[in-house]
């Protein structure tokens, strides 16, 4: 048999010792388990920039992995604890659209309230939850424990959805979605829904915050100078300005939530 895999994300962050405990846990009840961080740098409270790393990471990860997302403001609130299975994984954490994005791409299949004490730690915190229901629930899991056993099966999620980009006229309008640690400004538009309508090489208007700039559209950020602006189709598949060798959230002052427009010509 081979050995489960466990990922967490979260945004507790490596100074405190939340993480090593969520760890322990799972390791106390499932000693096998190979743990994988996914991050623990999520922005505090974030759901949304969580719901978004999850997903560019999840199917990377071998079928059967549980993936154990923790960024829970709502924590000993009447959001509910949930386990969700889909095509490939299984998803643990709340009930607040955490979990949806990733979950509902690879296909869900049955949805259950972690409710059955025997999965939990003798004594449940109001605040960690992480600790003491995800962690040993999916620790459980990992061992075999059948998910039907956790608790109720339920049909309805909260659910966290970026906003789809408009298209008007020869605009193609926006919004930021995640700055990773390059400075590299993720935008909520696909390629897919603008690559018949580009070709690489051309220049891209750019207008934001009452500015505007022209960037060329490029494979890599090495196709432009150091120091320019560049627009590039993602590796997650969303378009996202960049500057080889710099900083775009810098350089334009644009952050997380920021309106975007792109004018397309064809």
């Amino acid at each position: 048999m081979k050995k489960p895999i466990v990922t967490l994300t979260t945004d507790f962050g490596n100074k405190d010792p939340y993480v090593a405990c969520m760890k322990g846990v799972i390791l106390s009840i499932c000693p096998e388990a190979t743990i994988i961080d996914i991050t623990h740098d999520i922005s505090k409270f974030d759901i949304e920039e969580a719901a978004y790393i999850l997903y560019r990471a999840y199917s990377f990860f071998p079928p059967g992995t549980i993936h154990v997302c923790v960024v829970d403001p709502g924590v000993g609130t009447e959001r509910k604890p949930i386990a969700i299975k889909t095509r490939r994984y299984i998803f643990v954490g709340p009930d607040n659209g955490v979990l949806t994005i990733a979950a509902e791409d690879d296909g869900i299949e049955d949805i259950r309230v972690i409710e059955s004490r025997y999965v939990m730690l003798s004594e449940v915190s109001y605040t960690f939850h992480g600790r003491d229901i995800f962690a040993p629930a999916a620790a459980w899991i990992a061992l075999g424990y059948p998910l039907e056993m956790l608790g109720r099966s339920i049909d309805r999620i909260d659910v966290v959805k970026f906003d789809k980009p408009q298209i008007s006229g020869g605009k193609v309008i926006g919004r930021i979605i995640y700055v990773d640690s390059y400075g590299n400004l993720v935008t909520n538009i696909k390629w897919d829904l603008i690559k018949d309508r580009v070709t690489f090489g051309e220049k891209v208007r750019l207008y934001y915050m009452g500015n505007e700039v022209s960037i060329p559209l490029s494979r890599s950020y090495g196709e432009v100078p150091l120091g320019e602006l560049v627009l590039i189709p993602g590796s997650g598949g969303f378009m996202e300005i960049s500057v080889n060798m710099g900083n775009a959230s810098e350089k334009l002052g644009l952050k997380k939530g920021d309106q975007i427009y792109m004018e397309i010509n064809r």
